[in-house]
């Protein structure tokens, strides 16, 4: 219990449960990726610093679609303030630790759930909650992942202070489920802040579990087209490819500085769980969603089996680190590199052993709780990722309806503004319209690292936002056709789309690659980056 009590641990609490108040509070305003008034900021920027033919196009958008999408988003942001935040927290047996914050902040008890499975535990927190000022807190004998699977409540602040490491390979405390579950079952508001805390072992506390992270840690980041890098003016590099890192020489500088790839490891995974992961797992494990756009492809008939030859193709591998696109353009595939490398396809050695592919199994069956094991999951990510990208022989396997808007697809007929609109692009805004993912706010998530008594602890604040009104203000597919056709409204897509791409340009650019009507450069337009881990001493 002293752990709870340490003065850097009663900072980070203070710090981040404030910094999550304010930004669902009086900082609302900034929270969502696009604000209320990105679209017409879009628009002067255009209509003063554009080119000709940019200029010419942006007339084409005009004032009452623009008040009407502002009107929208007035629908969707809410204002709130701290006593409407409803809140769920893993209590342990001294559950007031973080009530107090929470109500010197202006959260009501009343709308305080708190979890605790562990009996002894449990009834701990039962007594002192019963003496205490607060004895209207909602407080659960259940782990968070059993709650959620049984209640339909959504929260605003989720705090989940796991304690121990992000894979715990004992399995009997599944962190990443839990994770997956609040992604699965929407748990979290948007905008909504989850806040998570883990820790990581020492080799010289747990040699065999600091190996299995480092393997797994090591394994994620590698294919991923930018690192974050403390070294770096820009805190943003290139990706290891690109810097003639190959796995085995990675790995070891993983193993050599473990805490600084894997502050990495945990924001990125946790990013990629809810915006991409998640939402890839629903509509490939829901036959009548993903027919609205591609036609019977898991089953029968003969485009079946030319999609696994096809997908085989990514695959397809040479002794000097050639072959398919999986290894000539890993950024692109990062996710299916290294389910690839986990589940034991690869010829590296370092992440080519039993032990290993036992605990990578185990972690990346957590990560989907809609397949039904881990080569399933892996099967379907890969045809996931090859359906989602920008290629006309990907026709054969579109529905009815997606094949009639990719045949008469021309995006206003040149290139005009920063990027070309591709089909690509438009296939992922009409797939996340449905599967409800989450965007990250990467400008006004936080991180913070410390030490517990001799444990390295790691606590990341993650800004969620679902985008309705990107989402919402499209028409679904079959509505879609007579849209595109009125330019303003088209612009109008495009222009709020530039927000979400800001946000996953460095770190989720398997998504919405190439969507940027304002060039990266300009003032008040530019990609969102993660601030530097701040470190608690």
């Amino acid at each position: 219990m002293m752990m709870y009590q340490e003065p850097v641990k009663n900072e980070v609490r203070e710090k981040s449960l404030k910094k999550a108040v304010n930004l669902l509070t009086e900082n609302r305003h900034k929270a969502t990726i696009a604000d209320r008034g990105y679209l017409r900021r879009v628009w002067n920027e255009i209509n003063i610093n554009g080119s000709n033919e940019d200029k010419r196009l942006n007339r084409l958008l005009h004032e009452d679609t623009i008040f009407r999408w502002e009107k929208f988003y007035d629908s969707i942001a809410l204002n709130k303030k701290p006593e409407n935040l409803r809140v769920a927290y893993l209590c342990g047996p001294d559950p007031t630790n973080d009530l107090n914050v929470m109500i010197d902040l202006g959260i009501l008890s009343e709308n305080v759930w708190a979890f605790e499975a562990n009996s002894s535990s449990y009834d701990s927190a039962t007594k002192e909650l019963l003496t205490s000022k607060y004895p209207f807190v909602k407080l659960i004998k259940s782990d968070f992942k059993s709650f959620i699977e049984f209640s339909n409540l959504r929260f605003d602040i989720i705090y989940l202070d796991f304690c121990g490491p992000i894979y715990n390979r004992s399995g009997e405390a599944k962190n990443i489920e839990t994770l997956a579950a609040v992604a699965k079952y929407q748990a979290l508001n948007s905008p909504g802040v989850l806040l998570t805390n883990f820790a990581l072992m020492s080799q010289e506390s747990d040699p065999e579990g600091f190996k299995i992270i480092s393997k797994l840690t090591a394994g994620y980041l590698y294919p991923k087209e930018f690192q974050d890098d403390v070294d770096s003016p820009t805190y943003i590099n290139d990706s290891l490819t690109c810097l003639g890192i190959d796995v085995p020489g990675f790995f070891e500088l993983v193993s050599n500085d473990l805490p600084k790839y894997y502050s990495q490891f945990v924001t990125r995974l946790i990013s990629d769980i809810f915006t991409s992961i998640i939402p890839a797992d629903r509509i490939m494990n829901n036959p009548k969603m993903r027919n609205i756009f591609f036609a019977d492809l898991m089953y029968k008939n003969k485009p079946r089996h030319i999609l696994r030859k096809s997908i085989e193709s990514l695959f397809y591998f040479t002794q000097n680190g050639g072959g398919g696109d999986i290894f000539v353009d890993p950024g692109e595939y990062s996710f299916i590199w290294t389910l690839f490398h986990y589940l034991g396809h690869s010829s590296q050695q370092e992440l080519n052993n039993r032990l290993f592919q036992k605990h990578a199994n185990k972690f990346v069956k957590q990560l989907s709780p809609f397949s039904k094991d881990s080569n399933d999951f892996f099967e379907k990510m890969a045809a996931f990722y090859y359906l989602k990208n920008e290629n006309r022989s990907l026709q054969i396997f579109y529905s009815k309806s997606l094949k009639r808007i990719s045949s008469n697809w021309r995006p206003f007929g040149k290139h005009v503004f920063c990027d070309v609109f591709l089909f690509h692009q438009l296939k992922d805004l009409l797939i996340r319209q449905i599967t409800i993912p989450y965007q990250l706010n990467v400008a006004k998530s936080s991180r913070w690292q410390y030490k517990a008594k001799e444990t390295e602890m790691f606590q990341d604040l993650f800004l969620f936002d679902e985008c309705r009104y990107v989402y919402d203000w499209m028409p679904t597919i079959d509505m879609l056709t007579e849209n595109l056709e009125n330019p303003g409204i088209q612009l109008s897509y495009r222009y709020i789309l530039d927000a979400v791409s800001k946000h996953t340009r460095w770190y989720n650019n398997e998504f919405f690659s190439g969507c940027a009507v304002i060039s990266d450069g300009v003032k008040g337009f530019n990609s969102k980056k993660f601030k530097p881990r701040e470190t608690i001493a």
